[in-house]
């Protein structure tokens, strides 16, 4: 957990305004694929990428593969922020960009605990089901039936966001919680539901649950 800081990460500005040549050559970063066979070697690609993009076309109806240039399995790997429908546009990105950009850099390090995975999985098979309803409670279902959520990728962030929060029930509540905020931009969050986020009992459910689950271990 002492190197999460440290582990590869790879930026992909403007990747919207890249050529064909271009973008098919950066896909190696942005497919998911850990082991990529070139030649008679493969290569492991274990970097995080950023990518920065806007609307490569215009459609009248909401298609991220449409508008993004991207593949479905791409959609699902992928944490989506659209900006445009929080205000973050570029006249409000050019008078105030440079502020956020001078106070994160001013800000101090979010401490790392000292939390060690034990050798078996953190996350159980029946956690990932509470996940899969909890989850499926807030965003709408033609969502979910196209597949769009990666509960594994859940999963996996909530095992990394163990080193800063080494409390798992917390740190996969934490997760859970940002993940549908960020997606509440692409309009998949049902209508009403992004302000009751987590009520009480649903969050009582999920510790419970999840306390059990690891008493066991």
């Amino acid at each position: 957990m002492s190197d999460v800081l440290s582990e590869p990460f790879v930026n992909l500005d403007e990747y919207g305004f890249a050529d064909e040549n271009v973008r098919h050559a950066m896909k190696i970063f942005i497919d998911g694929r850990i082991k990529l066979p070139v030649e008679n070697r493969q290569l492991t690609i274990n970097c995080v990428p950023l990518i920065t993009t806007n609307p490569v076309k215009k459609a009248r109806w909401f298609s991220l593969e449409y508008m993004l240039d991207i593949k479905e399995p791409q959609v699902r790997r992928s944490i989506i922020l659209f900006t445009d429908t929080v205000g973050l546009t570029r006249e409000w990105l050019v008078k105030y960009g440079e502020d956020i950009v001078n106070y994160a850099s001013s800000s101090k390090p979010i401490p790392i605990g000292s939390f060690k995975p034990p050798r078996r999985k953190v996350f159980s098979r029946d956690d990932k089901y509470e996940v899969y309803e909890l989850v499926s409670k807030y965003v709408n279902q033609s969502i979910f039936d196209n597949g769009y959520i990666d509960i594994d990728m859940l999963m996996q962030l909530a095992v990394g966001a163990l080193a800063y929060i080494p409390v798992p029930e917390k740190a996969l509540r934490r997760v859970i919680q940002n993940y549908l905020r960020i997606v509440a931009t692409l309009g998949w969050v049902r209508t009403g539901k992004l302000n009751n986020l987590f009520n009480k009992e649903d969050a009582t459910k999920l510790k419970q649950n999840l306390v059990k689950t690891f008493q066991k271990r």
